[in-house]
């Protein structure tokens, strides 16, 4: 939303109010929006800190005379840069910068620096994906900067930083050194390269060096700082409402098998643009708040009315810069041609450039080259329709706002239905764009009955409407009086106090003690936005759309990754090892004592996280066996701390039943092992122990992860499946073993809970034959919601399958999230999260183990 600040207001109300309190007011507001944003957890360790320095930073600059800011502004920049990147990173960093500069400005011509600069980044492209020879190229240098454990070595998180603040800086640069001769400042030219906030986001708005030299302090102080603020909060409630999106609408590809889910695909796949645009909002903003009067990067284009429209709105910052770069040198150049074959050409060479300039930032942030087919049909898709597009208001003239009569409902509806065709024609190359690749996206186009014919006739319905519509409005307007009113300004007192008011609300409304006192559907979706975890589909496949794997460019990046989070770069460390020919892929190493996720991990001589037992029954013991995943395991805690060791030491001082000396619960859980797995694990490992009980701890959602990962990835392996309900689902499924992931994924996942049912039958009969007694655990994530239809019905398959199923879905309730996670960057559940599930289970489980023991002799033989 933009907002119009009239000068006559914002002048009127100075003179009545103090610039004082002016000012007082905005400290107030940026309070505030550090407290929410620590509240929604909406950014790592690293970039929250720099974020909240950039406020204290802003205080401190606002009271400097005007000829140190922008020299305090590039020391705050290069305080970030250090702090993040460390010392050896920033001091290469700014060699490379410098280096840039430096070639910039050399007394030369033209193509003899970019040549330069061009082999220059050759040379850094080589650092950057390591190639051959990188050894090569390090023997050159000394060997205290090409030793790795050299203080001055950098590290992988050097690369997506320095491209980042030079991929396209340096091109912007070298043109306003080509066509501006105002003096050289090597203030600006570094303030330029290293600009604050650009360490902690290295998708960062393309900020032309013109404008960000010439607006810097061109208003009054206070109207660029609250627009600053304003801009802030404006970027973050775009953040919340990506999270919000992207938990509740993001869908698998696998599951889009009808038109609805075709449609719920492209749409979220689009909406979670506004990560982007909330990103951008927040940088600009923290930008203003240091006197670079920066215009908004984003504008209403979801609400655009052509692709021209389109083009003009979204990422206007990108817009400026291809036809500042790209678009106007090629039109002048052509125009004695015509016009329209000028606009023709340069146009799809902004296109085509867009198309490889997005594939080179792609390598410089990601370390790879997107070369794939459906990105480069995207960009030339969208970039004809804004040929025609631009053919089309050349030959019928371009419609503007200003100057216009008074509006009418036929002139409404027809703009209206132009919005709705350009917004579902976005959509759809948008939906394509973020698949894999082009086949995953015309397969599922295939499988949505005709989908594509049917969007096609709905796009060119609503556009032969909307001409219609318009022909009829433009005949008769001529015939209505004019009687539009002069618009009424937003003051500049109302933004004020409304940024303040409505970032105060935020602010309570993180509160639990408040949130939960709303409807229930209302508190869940506020706790979920509250925290930051991948959703279940990210879970499974770790990958998003183009821009969502930009912004998340530390996931991929470990070293970034360990700035960011301050994650320590061998937090994962490897525990199993793989199961060659078998149906269980994995098991930990007997015997195996190491690091993984900040503890030590220690395995007994059979291959459990636990303590050594015997494989005979001790008299008088009952047993119990665990089944599960990573959150059994203890991923993250100590081996004394799972909730299995917490249980079984609990059961010792108070026991379900005296008649007993010892109860014994084994943990035979592996991290990722799929409850498809689980059945083979009990037959071939867990019986050999004589339990008494076998209880196996799921997760929500779990049908719908053993159809999307564990036979996606196994069947291709060609190894024998020995369960005649996985081969059945197969053959009905008409999967074969030379399929492609997704295509497999996709034809499994209507069979998603036939293939738990299977799984939790065939677990079942293993202990019936081995008498032993089974129960189901349905445990959460810590951060997950636990009223959804899927998990009722998973609750049902484990009953019909012959469990008793203890659903533990109020286990967290009490606390938020960030208490229960080992980590922020990991959602595993912590000491306490643990104890809280030994605490209920204690609850809930003793009766039943009570039960159940009755009925078995002391020397350990079970009553059938």
């Amino acid at each position: 939303m933009k907002t119009d600040i009239s000068d006559s207001s914002y002048t009127s109300w100075l003179n009545i109010k103090s610039r004082r309190l002016a000012f007082g007011v905005i400290i107030a507001q940026l309070i505030l929006i550090a407290l929410v944003i620590d509240q929604f957890n909406l950014f790592p360790t690293t970039t929250k800190f720099i974020i909240q320095l950039s406020f204290v930073c802003f205080v401190v600059h606002a009271l400097l005379p005007i000829r140190l800011r922008l020299l305090f502004f590039l020391a705050a920049s290069l305080f970030s840069v250090f702090y993040v990147i460390g010392y050896a990173n920033s001091l290469w960093l700014l060699v490379l910068i410098g280096s840039c500069i430096s070639i910039c400005h050399l007394k030369k011509a033209f193509y003899l620096k970019v040549t330069l600069l061009v082999s220059l980044g050759i040379l850094f492209a080589l650092f950057r994906i390591q190639w051959g020879l990188y050894p090569s190229i390090a023997s050159f240098f000394p060997s205290f900067l090409s030793d790795t454990n050299s203080f001055f070595h950098w590290t992988d998180a050097l690369w997506p930083i320095a491209g980042s603040m030079l991929m396209f800086r340096v091109m912007l640069y070298l043109y306003e050194t080509e066509h501006d001769k105002s003096p050289f400042s090597l203030t600006h030219a570094l303030s330029y390269f290293v600009m604050l906030p650009n360490v902690c986001f290295p998708l960062f708005p393309v900020v032309d060096y013109k404008r960000f030299r010439r607006n810097y302090f061109n208003e009054d102080e206070i109207k660029i700082y609250q627009r600053g603020a304003f801009w802030i909060l404006r970027g973050f409630i775009h953040l919340l409402v990506y999270r919000f999106i992207y938990y509740n609408f993001v869908i698998d590809p696998g599951m889009v098998n009808n038109f609805s889910s075709i449609t719920q695909f492209s749409l979220s796949a689009y909406l979670l643009y506004i990560q982007v645009s909330g990103q951008f909002h927040l940088i600009v903003g923290i930008l203003l708040l240091f006197g670079f009067n920066l215009p908004e990067t984003n504008h209403l284009y979801y609400f655009a009315s052509s692709f021209n429209d389109f083009w003009r709105r979204i990422n206007i910052y990108w817009k400026d810069f291809v036809m500042k770069i790209i678009y106007y040198p090629v039109h002048f150049r052509l125009k004695k041609f015509g016009n329209i074959p000028a606009i023709i050409i340069a146009t799809i060479a902004v296109f085509f450039a867009t198309w490889a300039l997005h594939a080179y930032q792609w390598f410089w942030l990601r370390g790879e080259w997107l070369l794939a087919p459906h990105d480069l049909l995207f960009w030339c898709i969208l970039g004809l329709f804004v040929v025609v597009n631009s053919i089309i208001e050349i030959r019928f003239g371009r419609k503007r706002s200003l100057g216009q009569g008074r509006k009418t409902i036929i002139g409404f509806l027809a703009h209206t239905c132009r919005v709705c065709a350009t917004f579902i024609t976005i959509c759809t190359l948008w939906g394509m764009w973020s698949s894999d690749s082009l086949a995953q996206w015309l397969t599922m186009m295939e499988n949505t009955e005709n989908g594509l014919p049917i969007i096609i006739a709905v796009i060119a319905g609503l556009t032969g409407l909307a001409i219609i519509l318009g022909k009829i409005d433009s005949a008769l307007k001529p015939k209505m009086q004019s009687s539009r009113k002069a618009g009424h300004t937003f003051q500049f007192h109302k933004l004020h106090y409304a940024t303040l008011a409505l970032t105060a609300f935020l602010f309570a409304l993180g509160y639990p003690e408040i949130y939960r006192m709303c409807p229930e559907q209302v508190s869940s979706a506020i706790e979920k936005t509250r925290f930051s975890a991948l959703n279940r589909v990210d879970m499974i496949q770790q990958e998003r759309g183009y821009y969502e794997d930009l912004i998340g460019v530390n996931r991929q990046n470990l070293a970034l990754m360990s700035v960011y989070n301050k994650r320590p770069k061998d937090w994962k460390g490897e525990t199993t090892r793989a199961r060659e020919g078998d149906f269980i892929t994995s098991e930990l190493i007997p015997g195996f004592t190491g690091a993984s996720r900040g503890v030590t991990v220690r395995v007994n001589k059979w291959g459990m996280r636990d303590r050594e037992y015997s494989k005979s029954l001790p008299p008088g013991t009952v047993r119990l066996a665990i089944l599960g995943a990573s959150h059994p395991f203890g991923s993250g805690v100590e081996n004394d701390e799972t909730f299995e060791n917490v249980l079984e030491n609990l059961w010792k001082d108070d026991p379900p039943l005296d008649d007993y000396d010892n109860f014994e619960i084994l943990n035979f859980s592996v991290g990722g092992r799929s409850p498809l797995e689980q059945p083979a694990a009990l037959e071939q490992v867990v019986q050999e122990f004589h339990p008494a009980i076998a209880v196996l701890v799921v997760h929500p959602g779990d049908s719908w992860r053993s159809a999307a990962e564990f036979l996606p990835r196994y069947l291709p392996s060609g190894i024998k499946i020995p369960y005649k309900y996985i081969n059945d689902v197969i053959s009905d499924a008409g999967v074969t073993r030379k399929m492609s992931r997704f295509e497999i994924q996709q034809r499994l996942m209507p069979y998603s809970y036939r293939l738990l049912a299977g799984a939790y039958k065939e677990f079942v009969n293993v202990c019936n034959q081995h008498r032993m007694n089974p129960i189901l655990v349905i445990l959460p994530r810590t951060y997950e919601s636990t009223d959804s239809e899927t998990i009722q019905k998973e609750i049902e398959i484990g009953k019909s399958a012959g469990f008793t199923v203890l659903p533990l879905l109020d286990v967290y309730n009490e606390y938020d999230p960030s208490d229960l996670m080992i980590a922020e960057w990991d959602e595993h559940p912590n000491t306490l999260g643990h104890k809280l599930i030994a605490d209920e289970l204690n609850r809930k489980l003793s009766p039943i183990v009570a039960d159940l023991a009755a009925k078995t002799h002391p020397d350990g033989e079970t009553i059938q």
